[in-house]
């Protein structure tokens, strides 16, 4: 008991010495949120706000931000914030029309009023600082998305629900946790597609080439996983989706804002009226019976054989997939990347070499950071096989290739070091390239 007591006094004098600490945070995100939206927002000091938010307290402050921003904001439309250089390289009229029309189709689906709060930010910096890898992060009031995404229209459609949908799932049900089987699932289910392919497809496709433990028994932990995330989020989605059509949206939606992580698995049983195992079940059998989705079969699956190869570190075996792919079905980028990384790490040069220069092609802006990566895994090659001045050369062209944030916070040279730093690592360099990489180390200020 005594124990307990001393415990919880010193638990609150730790929460006295930080709750200076704390209004402080608040008055300068407060300060920080008025300039923003009163005064005309300025890209420094949105991204200066958001990284105090998360580095005050985690998600709190960032959870505050964003409230901020919608408290002295209240429109009936998404509002888009976006650097001004994005202006000469994205359609954002376009992109604010396909956000609204997004935000209108799940307003349609959801009972309490969506469209009001939501801002969306755009900066692929601010992931980088949010330590998020995906191409989105949403919070109850505010979608920070990547707008290298924007490149490609379908993917930043495809993108736009998915983050609203979270914001809406936010709204509805905001102190409770669910699992991400059924979080993700929902969000999936309204993105509708997976890079143009509907999710029913794929999740065919990847049931068909491997062997998925049941979704019901994955926790949040093994959903996530960095092998496994896309596929899983994938299955999820399409389980949804049966579960939608099978029951109807009311019955869902019902069984949703009423369930939790603790109790879902029952809830399901008692709302739905068969258990989650059945269930399952009966969505795998019924995509196996959809006669629509045989034409596009063939190339998912090996997509994901792809995919599945590379995860599991056979090379080999992830080459001559991709090469099948490639020459079967045309150009894809990600598979371009797999053919790639499997051939260098193979120490199969020429093949590597000719994959590079067909990726840096692609003049697409999403393709940046992969063109930057070809022209160093070019050099290399270059440098495994004693050509010192193309490898030199290949490390160069790095610097003109490799992509700057929109928000220019980090400079080219500190990209381009932080890249010819990492080809020490993967190559294995004779004493001239290594002296000539320094020397342009030095002269970017490395």
């Amino acid at each position: 008991m005594l124990r307990a007591l001393i415990l919880a006094v010193l638990t609150l004098f730790g929460w006295l010495l930080y709750l200076p600490v704390l209004i402080l945070a608040y008055l300068v995100v407060e300060v920080l949120a008025r300039m923003v939206l009163d005064g005309g927002w300025d890209e420094r000091l949105v991204m200066a706000g958001v990284i105090l938010a998360f580095s005050s307290g985690k998600h709190i402050f960032l959870l505050l931000w964003s409230s901020l921003l919608y408290r002295k904001r209240r429109l009936s439309h998404v509002t888009l914030l976006y650097p001004a250089k994005l202006d000469r390289t994205l359609d954002i009229e376009k992109i604010q029309h396909t956000m609204n029309e997004s935000a209108k189709e799940l307003q349609q689906a959801f009972e309490k009023p969506f469209l009001r709060p939501v801002v969306v930010v755009a900066s692929p910096i601010l992931l980088m600082h949010l330590r998020c890898r995906a191409a989105g992060f949403a919070l109850p009031y505010t979608v920070i998305i990547n707008p290298i995404y924007a490149g490609v229209f379908h993917q930043w459609q495809e993108l736009a629900r998915h983050e609203l949908a979270h914001v809406a799932t936010y709204r509805i049900s905001p102190f409770k946790r669910v699992p991400a089987l059924l979080s993700e699932g929902l969000a999936c289910y309204f993105m509708q597609t997976e890079n143009g392919f509907s999710l029913d497809a794929h999740a065919l496709a990847i049931l068909s080439e491997e062997l998925c433990e049941p979704l019901f028994t994955m926790d949040d932990k093994t959903f996530y996983r960095r092998a496994d995330a896309i596929r899983n989020y994938i299955l999820a989605g399409s389980f949804a989706s049966y579960l939608v059509h099978r029951v109807g949206w009311e019955r869902y939606y019902r069984f949703y804002v009423s369930t939790s992580a603790r109790k879902w698995v029952q809830d399901i049983e008692k709302i739905l009226g068969k258990n989650i195992a059945e269930l399952e079940q009966e969505w795998r059998h019924s995509l196996i019976l959809r006669d629509d989705l045989s034409p596009v079969l063939p190339q998912l699956r090996l997509y994901w054989r792809v995919l599945r190869l590379i995860h599991h570190w056979q090379w080999q075996q992830a080459a001559e997939a991709a090469e099948q792919y490639l020459s079967v079905y045309g150009y894809d980028r990600l598979i371009a990347s797999v053919a790639i990384t499997s051939y260098f790490l193979l120490r199969q040069w020429e093949h590597c070499e000719r994959w590079c220069k067909m990726l840096m092609d692609d003049d697409s802006p999403t393709a940046r950071l992969e063109r930057g990566m070809s022209l160093l895994y070019i050099g290399c090659c270059y440098d495994l096989q004693g050509r010192r001045e193309d490898a030199l050369g290949a490390y160069k062209a790095v610097l003109q290739e490799l992509p700057v944030p929109a928000w220019n916070y980090e400079s080219t040279h500190t990209i381009a070091k932080r890249h010819l730093r990492r080809a020490f690592t993967i190559a294995h360099f004779d004493r001239y390239v290594r002296y000539k990489v320094r020397e342009l180390l030095t002269e970017i200020g490395a």
